[in-house]
């Protein structure tokens, strides 16, 4: 934790590919930071500079049983609903490929800022013969519309990150060329900005209005 900005590393090199353990330890860390009144803002990044989470590991699922398999999603998905819910301002530093699970990750955040360059993000669970499990068909249509969402998900397109910003997914998309933890970054810069303001106005603003 720095200066108000709790960062959450998803640590699984060299894809950053999420297991049940890791779900558990974002999971309790969301929780933590949720109650600690000195975070202000949630920090989402990948360990490394080429991925910033490639999904689920299909290694482990392949091994599942089919119950596992449920229960696994279940919680990947009670998990991001917690992420989506916190009253802490969450934001997604996209630092390389974002697909899949990941990809699902990252829209459960209230801020996505992408690194430009080759990185892809995306949906292509269709390619597999499966549907995004983790809440994706339901954040890209309510980031994208409904027509756009469509398209990514049953054409299982990936988008350059550029690509992505041009479509409302992602928020800004930087030129750094690192982000390494020890040089600042934008997103880092930009978590760091958000924390100055009073808590209490940044978690009001992020509410999702009533519905009429």
């Amino acid at each position: 934790m720095d200066q108000g900005v709790a960062t959450l590393e998803l640590h699984n090199p060299p894809a950053n590919a999420y297991s049940y353990e890791m779900f558990q330890q974002l999971d309790a860390a969301i929780l933590r930071a949720r109650m600690d009144t000195s975070v202000h803002v949630l920090l989402l990044r990948g360990c490394g500079d080429k991925f910033f989470c490639a999904g689920a590991d299909i290694a482990m699922l392949n091994e599942a049983t089919p119950e596992f398999k449920y229960y696994f999603c279940l919680h990947a998905n009670e998990t991001l609903l917690r992420l989506e819910q916190t009253p802490k301002l969450v934001i997604a530093a996209i630092n390389g490929h974002c697909v899949g699970g990941g990809f699902e990750v990252a829209m459960a955040a209230d801020i996505r800022v992408a690194r430009a360059g080759k990185a892809k993000v995306g949906l292509p669970e269709v390619s597999l013969g499966v549907l995004p499990g983790t809440g994706g068909t339901q954040r890209l249509t309510r980031l994208v519309g409904k027509a756009k969402a469509l398209e990514l998900m049953v054409e299982g397109k990936t988008l350059r990150v550029a690509e992505a910003a041009a479509s409302a997914w992602s928020t800004r998309c930087t030129k750094a060329k690192t982000s390494g933890r020890r040089s600042p970054s934008t997103r880092a810069r930009s978590a760091r900005q958000i924390e100055r303001h009073a808590p209490w106005v940044t978690s009001s603003a992020r509410c999702k209005p009533a519905e009429s």
